[in-house]
């Protein structure tokens, strides 16, 4: 029996062994969906769509790997499920979809200063325009 191996392609372990690098990454991207929920204290893909409001067949999708998430649901999900856990106050949409933790460094300003005044919003603004014209 012989073996051919196409050279003009390469293949992923991930590709070898039946599953996609496409499968591979949203298996992943699932996988840390899962994590932030359960962090957040949902016990289920079903507690947590149905209290956000959100399509329980679309989340568990989502969750179990089986439909892309996209950046818009990925900040979407974070923003609700930090409203829910001070552990999960550091997790960023990013993280769900590259895997990357980015602490505050990434977070938003509208996430920083979410629920306060707008002279507060308008003070913390000015305070960071001031600190980056210092360097």
């Amino acid at each position: 029996m012989s073996t051919h191996f196409d050279t003009a392609r390469s293949y992923s372990a991930a590709t070898i062994c039946g599953m996609s690098s496409d499968e591979e990454i949203m298996k992943a991207q699932g996988g840390r969906l899962k994590q932030i929920r359960v962090l957040a204290g949902f016990g289920s893909a079903r507690s947590a769509s149905t209290e956000a409001g959100w399509a329980e067949s679309t989340y568990r999708a989502h969750e179990a790997g089986t439909r892309t998430i996209d950046p818009k649901d990925a900040d979407r999900y974070v923003h609700f499920f930090r409203t829910h856990s001070p552990a999960a106050k550091s997790y960023t949409g990013r993280w769900i979809i590259y895997g990357e933790r980015d602490d505050l460094d990434s977070v938003s300003f509208d996430d920083l200063v979410a629920g306060e005044s707008p002279n507060f919003r308008r003070k913390a603004y000015e305070a960071i325009l001031a600190m980056k014209k210092r360097r």
